[in-house]
């Protein structure tokens, strides 16, 4: 290496490869040279830009960078799932409320209980049947109260007329006869407490 070529390629300004360009081409002279010097120093400025005197070659890529565009590539492709996961979710939750303003549009979703909601996400179950499922629920639950309460008001009624039947008036009484009295004498009793 000549030592023209030394300060070209060291030097990191045009001007100096400028200089070094002129100083060569008037120590030759000759034409030929100078078109070797502008060669070595278009090579030598291209060195120093970090350009690449070939721009249809891959450009040069180390080993952490692979590894970064790697982790890159991973980290887009599980971020896309993610998204599509979530995309999936969304579809599904708005599938759902359709639903169920078309089976129920006079109830507002804000005012259906935690155990609805609950069932919606615990068992993944559709909100219009978790809604069904509680009204059904619900009914059931009136329906058996109402049923307890009419035997309960049957038992009651039922004792009234139970003890009515054995309460005797006093013209009963004196309408039977002597084993009739007999037979019915507690009864008898009890009813005699109530006639004064």
């Amino acid at each position: 290496m000549n030592e023209n070529q030394t300060v070209i390629e060291n030097s990191d300004s045009e001007d100096a490869t400028r200089s070094c360009a002129d100083s060569q081409s008037a120590e030759t002279g000759a034409g030929s040279a100078d078109a070797a010097m502008e060669e070595t120093v278009g090579d030598a400025i291209f060195e120093n830009s970090g350009a690449d005197p070939n721009p249809d070659s891959e450009p040069a890529v180390s080993k952490a960078d692979e590894d970064e565009l790697a982790d890159l590539r991973t980290e887009i492709a599980r971020l896309q799932e993610k998204l599509a996961g979530q995309s999936a979710v969304l579809s599904r939750i708005e599938s759902e409320y359709e639903e169920f303003y078309k089976l129920y549009p006079e109830i507002p979703v804000a005012t259906l209980p935690a155990s609805i909601w609950e069932e919606v996400q615990t068992r993944g179950t559709s909100l219009a049947a978790a809604y069904a499922l509680a009204e059904r629920r619900r009914v059931c639950a009136q329906e058996m109260a109402m049923q307890r309460n009419e035997e309960n008001r049957n038992r009651s009624a039922g004792a009234l007329k139970a003890q009515e039947a054995e309460e005797f008036s006093p013209d009963e009484v004196r309408a039977m006869s002597a084993t009739e009295v007999r037979a019915n004498l507690p009864k008898i009793m009890r009813s005699m407490q109530k006639w004064r």
